[in-house]
């Protein structure tokens, strides 16, 4: 004779798979979402960061060959410029950065954004 109370274990464990099947399918693609989030926001923090660069380098060439000029005050980015001289060579730096800031102690000449890029213009005089 059959055991009347196994009938229902079969479709029980077939919903398990079936649920665990559904449920890690969700998680990957969640975290693919999550990926291409973050990849578009970085791209945004990029051009904001190299757009930053270049305003550095303009006022730090500004401010070497014509005159003294205040910094820009950013919103959402910021730069760090440095300038190495010599007799015959010029070298202009500039760091620019956005992004969420990172917390903790920073030295001076390094951004404390999530992205850096960065500009450099060198001159040779003769």
């Amino acid at each position: 004779m059959f055991n009347m109370n196994n009938k229902g274990q079969v479709m029980i464990l077939t919903v398990l798979i079936i649920s665990g099947t559904i449920l890690g399918a969700t998680t990957i693609a969640g975290i693919l979402m999550v990926n291409q989030i973050r990849q578009a926001t970085n791209a945004q923090h990029s051009l904001q960061a190299l757009f930053a660069a270049d305003a550095g380098l303009e006022w730090e060439l500004y401010n070497n060959f014509v005159g003294s000029y205040e910094k820009p005050q950013m919103n959402k980015a910021d730069f760090v410029t440095k300038v190495i001289g010599s007799d015959n060579n010029i070298e202009f730096r500039s760091v620019g950065c956005a992004g969420a800031l990172i917390e903790g102690k920073v030295p001076d000449n390094i951004c404390s954004r999530k992205v850096n890029r960065s500009l450099q213009l060198f001159f040779q005089v003769q």
